[in-house]
Parts: C-alpha cells; sequence; structure tokens
C-alpha cells in the first residue's frame, strides 16, 4: 500500500510542480531525483498524519495533534461568533 501510495504521489508531483518551480525553490536545477524525495517526504507525513487521525478518539484530539495552540484558539473564537450569530 505504501509503494501504491508513493508512485500516485510521485506521480501527481510530476504533473502538479513544474520543473522550473521546484527548481527555482531549491535553488538548483530541478532533477527527478527531487521529485522522488519529495514524494518520499509527502507519503512518509501522510501516513504518520493518517495512523494518528485513525487512533484520535473524537475532533478535538485530532485538531490538538494537527493544529498549535493559535489555531485551536482562532478555531473556538470563530465557533463562538457563529453561536452568537445562530442565537440571534
Amino acid at each position: 500500500m505504501y509503494l501504491g501510495l508513493y508512485l500516485a504521489t510521485f506521480a501527481a508531483a510530476l504533473t502538479v510542480i513544474s520543473w522550473d518551480f521546484l527548481g527555482a525553490t531549491l535553488g538548483e536545477p530541478a532533477a527527478l531525483a527531487h521529485y522522488a524525495t519529495l514524494a518520499w517526504l509527502a507519503t512518509s507525513m501522510g501516513t504518520v498524519a493518517g495512523a494518528l487521525g485513525s487512533s484520535a478518539e473524537d475532533t478535538i484530539a485530532i485538531q490538538r495533534a494537527a493544529f498549535g495552540n493559535r489555531e485551536q484558539e482562532r478555531r473556538q473564537a470563530q465557533e463562538s461568533r457563529e453561536n452568537d450569530h445562530a442565537r440571534r
């Protein structure tokens, strides 16, 4: 499954990220090895995030794991504003 996800991510990176953009971001000409490394990193991070998410008990636990304190505070403030508008 990991290999399949890696290959799909590699193909998506080649399709979505232009060689010029990747080269400019890296500060050197882009090579196929850069796309392979990028796909490996994204696949590995996605696998770990998926494992953490599947073992989380509820939405709050997932948000605590995924977002920093500032993001959680922003979401709580937004929910509070939405609840205030709904009451009116």
